[in-house]
């Protein structure tokens, strides 16, 4: 089976053993959820997802209270590729954009996504090339072409956006 992470567990919330955590996606009718830690990955059955501010708060089976809670944060959370919902056009999962190379309009290389912050407004590609680390905005001022076939993004330069 291939697993797809979508998210991460990040801390304790509250006293039952909840946890916050970011998805990529609204998940809510997730049954079980594929927990990486520790180089491993196991099945535990979600009890519950609901909105909290800046992600989400999830109950695992089995995680009861706050001090075992401690014990998956920062663990990744996948699940299984076939079951990922089809996105709409011009939407992507992070794993589809993470690994392709970024050229500008003009054919310049400027890189390949490394990682992708969440930030409130839109998503921010971390591009790394020629020594330099770049933050690329997810914004359609930017982002001209994503390409999955060829494995390319392919962004309009504006001043001030790469560090030369």
């Amino acid at each position: 089976m291939a697993y797809v992470e979508v998210g991460r567990l990040l801390k304790p919330h509250g006293l039952k053993g909840e946890m916050k955590a970011v998805l990529d996606l609204a998940f809510s009718d997730m049954e079980t959820f594929f927990i990486e830690r520790a180089g491993s990955v196991e099945p535990i059955r979600v009890e519950s997802i609901r909105d909290g501010t800046n992600g989400v708060i999830v109950q695992l089976a089995g995680i009861e209270t706050p001090e075992r809670a401690r014990e998956f944060a920062g663990a990744l959370i996948k699940i299984d590729e076939n079951k990922l919902p089809v996105l709409s056009e011009g939407h992507y999962y992070h794993h589809e954009i993470i690994g392709l190379e970024v050229i500008s309009t003009t054919g310049e290389h400027v890189g390949t996504v490394a990682d992708i912050l969440d930030v409130k407004s839109n998503d921010v590609y971390v591009v790394e090339g020629n020594g330099k680390e770049h933050l690329i905005p997810a914004i359609a001022d930017v982002i001209k072409e994503i390409n999955l076939t060829k494995g390319t993004i392919t962004i309009e330069v504006m001043e001030g956006l790469l560090q030369r």
